[in-house]
């Protein structure tokens, strides 16, 4: 299920917005896009995607409001959410490792 989750990662997004440095090859994090603190509540991540997308026009901002959608809807599923969540996890864990 990672794999399909993670199966298209871009490479880093050049842009003027704060997520641009959460958004690397083998590095989104989707909860920096979103601004939330890791195990946030579902309630608050939506709250979190309605401030951030209130007043985007997605034709004119397409990469700002595609990597908002994407997290979005990756933390409001449950599935998918855990799955991305244990990938953190072993990220952390890697990196951590000498």
């Amino acid at each position: 299920m990672l794999a399909q989750l993670f199966k298209r990662m871009p490479g880093l997004v050049q842009t003027k917005y704060s997520f641009a440095t959460a958004v690397t090859k083998d590095r989104v994090n989707y909860y920096n896009i979103l601004e939330v603190e890791e195990g946030a509540t579902e309630q608050a991540i939506r709250k979190a995607y309605a401030e951030l997308t209130e007043g985007i026009i997605p034709e004119h901002d397409y990469e700002r409001f595609r990597w908002l959608n994407e997290a979005f809807v990756i933390l409001t599923d449950n599935k998918t959410r855990d799955a991305y969540d244990s990938l953190l996890q072993v990220r952390k864990k890697n990196y951590l490792s000498p």
